[in-house]
């Protein structure tokens, strides 16, 4: 007799031969525990020319990614087929899908989608969504930061930071290759506001690129800021790995720095974020200018006849001062 919440024999063996099957694109599960999601999915991926299979957990904000072996994977999927609970089980294979509902009261739904015809093709492990604040337990940065809940779900009105993070965290990893895990490595965050950027480039230098011995260091001259990325970095417990120094970027005295970062720092402080970075004799500079005001001042269209034109529509006149 087949217990409470446990998958039909005949539908489990359909399950596994799918999985095992030619045509498998991915297999997701999802389960409510105490109030908080747990996702498990699996897929195949091309690793070194050799077919693996990827599998992703994600309990509340932790985030965990295995590469396993052919091998490995009957155990694995035996672990999914008998978890417990109410859960939604979505197989995809080329021929179609396959839904498994099972209600709080154990019963399973299942439903299958028409015939189809999809192309499966096995992605190579690089063309993965690559998403660096997943490459290591970002679930506190991401709380006290503010872009994620208290459960550790991304603020939808924190997206577009959410995104901004991982592109800035993907531009370091393309970046940044330092010769020696174990050497000191200093980074300094030029305008730093609100020190999104500083701390994840911090946890991303020490925990994902596995650097042992970092120090970041973020400038800006408002305090109010300052103030609170100091109670962060406390809360976070990396006051001493990450310091905030209130002060104007000229006045910064440091022997040496190995990243300057400068994104979008307001005004020339652009300039002055570069010319540092020549003066600590940096390694790397990762700079996007920001809106020139000093420039834009000596821009008007009656010194530039020529430009007139494009020099009286604000927006234009900022973009060409950047350029």
């Amino acid at each position: 007799m087949m217990e409470k919440f446990e998958l039909d024999p005949d539908l489990q063996e359909e399950i596994r031969a799918k999985v095992f099957g030619d045509g498998f694109m991915k297999l997701v599960q999802s389960v409510r525990r105490g109030g908080v999601n747990f996702r498990i999915s699996l897929r195949p991926v091309m690793i070194g020319g050799e077919k693996r299979f990827q599998a992703e957990m994600v309990d509340g904000g932790n985030v965990q990614v295995k590469n396993l072996a052919p091998g490995d994977v009957p155990a694995g999927l035996d672990e999914i087929l008998a978890q417990k609970g109410a859960r939604d089980l979505h197989l995809m294979c080329g021929d179609g899908d396959l839904h498994v509902r099972v209600t709080r009261k154990g019963r399973a739904h299942v439903s299958r989608s028409g015939k189809m015809e999809r192309k499966v093709s096995v992605l190579p492990h690089d063309r993965v969504k690559n998403l660096p604040l997943e490459a290591f337990d970002s679930s506190a940065l991401l709380r006290v930061t503010g872009i994620a809940d208290g459960s550790g779900a991304i603020r939808a009105s924190m997206r577009g930071k959410y995104n901004q993070v991982n592109e800035f965290l993907r531009m370091v990893a393309g970046t940044v290759k330092p010769a020696d895990p174990e050497a000191g490595f200093v980074a300094v965050d030029c305008g730093c506001g609100k020190a999104y950027l500083t701390l994840a480039l911090y946890f991303y230098l020490r925990s994902a690129m596995g650097l042992k011995r970092v120090s970041v260091i973020g400038v800006d001259r408002r305090g109010d800021v300052i103030g609170a990325a100091r109670k962060m970095a406390e809360q976070l417990d990396v006051s001493d790995e990450v310091r905030f120094i209130e002060s104007d970027l000229a006045k910064v005295e440091l022997e040496k720095a190995n990243l300057v970062v400068s994104l979008h720092a307001c005004d020339t402080a652009t300039d002055e974020a570069l010319a540092k970075g020549v003066e600590w004799k940096a390694e790397y500079v990762l700079s996007a200018p920001c809106c020139q005001h000093e420039l834009q001042s000596h821009m008007s269209k009656e010194r530039n006849a020529d430009f007139a034109g494009l020099l009286r529509q604000s927006i234009l006149r900022e973009r060409f001062a950047t350029f």
